[in-house]
């Protein structure tokens, strides 16, 4: 069987995804320049090792082959243990509150190379249902060419940080979202 970047790490939660087929990398350097490298967004996943719903999801999802080569195809995955990361945890948390309204665990962002969250979320089925959508339908939608998805979500960071002073920004920024996902 093989390991994934987390096989080194110390945590019982990453050391549990070790053998996922997803290659998950820890929260490091190598990853970060890996997708500015391949120019992939991340999929960051943020949990901790008594999260029911992040068992859940692995069990359906991060085990899961199919699913595994979506991930693999798509994004440079890093996953993080909230307890080992608490600072990490708390940016992305606060990012996911604004985006969403809510937020718990397992915490789902999907974010540009540089960091740029554009996606975010808690608990995400593998197949859509009870009006959630699910990674099958999500992940294909989220893989648009760089250069549009980089254009589109740095507008929308400009909205969400309240630098929208000039009428040109505000006209520009998105009145609909259906065309990101």
């Amino acid at each position: 069987m093989r390991l994934n970047h987390l096989k080194g790490e110390k945590s019982p939660y990453l050391l549990g995804h070790a053998k996922n087929p997803v290659d998950w990398y820890p929260w490091c350097v190598e990853a970060f320049a890996r997708a500015s490298a391949k120019d992939k967004p991340f999929f960051l996943s943020i949990g901790y090792s008594t999260c029911h719903w992040c068992h859940v999801m692995e069990r359906e999802s991060f085990e899961n082959e199919e699913t595994a080569r979506l991930f693999n195809d798509t994004f440079i995955c890093v996953k993080v243990d909230r307890e080992e990361r608490p600072d990490v945890d708390s940016i992305y948390m606060k990012v996911c509150q604004l985006m969403t309204g809510s937020g718990g665990w397992p915490l789902t962002i999907i974010m540009t190379p540089d960091k740029k969250p554009f996606f975010a979320a808690t608990y995400i089925p593998r197949e859509s249902r009870y009006e959630r959508i699910g990674l099958l339908e999500l992940i294909p939608r989220s893989n648009y060419p760089p250069i549009h998805w980089i254009k589109l979500m740095n507008i929308f960071c400009e909205a969400l940080t309240g630098n929208m002073a000039d009428s040109d920004a505000r006209q520009n920024f998105p009145r609909r979202t259906t065309y990101i996902f």
